[in-house]
């Protein structure tokens, strides 16, 4: 996608702050960045990739506050990532249950927010290793994905390429990086991606993540 097909909205109590870097962003990514005060603000358009800066300190009062259809509208069809997150609290596990794309911390610099931007829009979790270990292990005591079948009872196990694409999956890249680490195409790639969902019966890359903790 260019960057006419993307646009970031800021939401934040810190109107001074959430300024200064809609400024920041549209100057160094050229993208549209819109400051909202609430969920239902964000433009609806079918045909942009949007991406939700929400302020930490005010998605407690998101997950209070807002209608349930807007918020589960909002973490369906955009992508959302907490900033200004303090450090050590344990809040990331339980925001990607919820939904979040990623975490900027109040210790990380300008060059990690634009990093973060174009990483979440190329379809990236932007978390740590520790935190996505956390996550998954956390997942697979909730959810039990059924195991790959073997040829006797079923579909084929998966091909040595597909492992090396779940790898990929689980270690939260991209397929677009996923098709450029493998030299192969990304239409290749997602159809592979296609017959390791249907293979493992999982329909999101953080359940394929899961499966892959826990029967690889």
């Amino acid at each position: 996608m260019n960057h006419a097909e993307k646009e970031v909205f800021l939401l934040g109590s810190n109107k001074l702050q959430m300024t200064l870097m809609s400024h920041f962003i549209s100057e160094r990514l050229t993208t549209p960045c819109s400051i909202v005060s609430t969920l239902d603000e964000i433009s609806r358009s079918e045909d942009k990739q949007r991406l939700v800066l929400h302020e930490y300190r005010e998605w407690h009062n998101t997950l209070s506050t807002a209608p349930d259809e807007i918020l589960q509208e909002c973490l369906a069809k955009n992508l959302v990532v907490l900033v200004n997150v303090p450090t050590n609290r344990g809040i990331e596990t339980d925001a990607l249950c919820q939904g979040v794309r990623g975490f900027v911390y109040e210790r990380d610099s300008s060059d990690v927010l634009l990093k973060m931007i174009q990483a979440v829009f190329a379809a990236e979790l932007w978390v740590s290793r520790n935190v996505m270990t956390e996550f998954i292990q956390r997942s697979s005591r909730k959810f039990r994905p059924e195991p790959v079948l073997t040829h006797s009872q079923g579909p084929a196990p998966l091909t040595s390429r597909e492992m090396e694409i779940l790898n990929g999956i689980s270690s939260g890249r991209s397929n677009e990086r996923i098709a450029d680490d493998l030299c192969i195409s990304l239409h290749t790639v997602k159809t592979h991606v296609y017959h390791i969902f249907k293979k493992i019966n999982v329909t999101s890359r953080l359940q394929a993540a899961n499966w892959s903790s826990r029967y690889l």
